[in-house]
């Protein structure tokens, strides 16, 4: 089974990724994790990110998706869902740092992916206190804009069954929430 966490930059997902592949492992299951690919790319991130960029990091997301759809692991745990680049990519459009057709391309290739249906469950992560660091932007204006997107991308293209919405802002909590949810989601399959 897929899950995904999403939601913008600094709202705790990598890091509740890992705690719950801890969690999981230690009860014994199979799980995979990927990593965002975003933080390893060489291009330019954030407000400062370009269609070349987008592109890139795109294409990386998608061929670890597939890597790891298609591995032996019982559980597979994703840093992001491909609607959180896309909502980088309207940010840009809207701040004309890319224009329509190049917005229009990368959405050509989310279509092209088949990614609906793909993600068993998608964990959307509350906000948390931005942390800066040397991938992140520093605005809080930024990263709430890129929040708002994502929520829009995931209500338009994934069942609304299929996303629950972490409020929780206690590490332990949601850990414990998100991994009581997967061992559910996987009990009912």
């Amino acid at each position: 089974m897929v899950f995904a966490f999403s939601g913008a930059h600094s709202c705790g997902k990598s890091t509740t990724l890992n705690d719950v592949f801890v969690h999981l492992t230690q009860k014994g299951y199979s799980v995979a994790r990927t990593v965002d690919v975003a933080r390893e790319s060489a291009f330019p991130l954030n407000t400062e990110s370009n269609f070349r960029a987008q592109m890139s990091i795109m294409e990386r997301h998608i061929q670890q998706e597939r890597k790891y759809i298609q591995s032996k692991n019982k559980i597979i745990l994703l840093d992001r869902t491909i609607y959180d680049h896309i909502a980088y990519a309207a940010w840009l459009n809207e701040n004309q740092k890319i224009n329509d057709q190049e917005l229009r391309t990368l959405w050509d290739r989310v279509d092209d992916y088949e990614v609906e249906g793909s993600y068993d469950g998608v964990f959307y992560l509350s906000l948390l206190p931005l942390v800066v660091d040397t991938t992140r932007s520093n605005s809080v204006q930024y990263q709430i804009g890129i929040q708002d997107k994502i929520h829009h991308n995931l209500t338009l293209r994934v069942d609304q069954d299929r996303i629950v919405y972490v409020h929780d802002t206690d590490r332990n909590k949601r850990c414990q929430i998100i991994s009581r949810e997967i061992v559910s989601r996987m009990e009912g399959e």
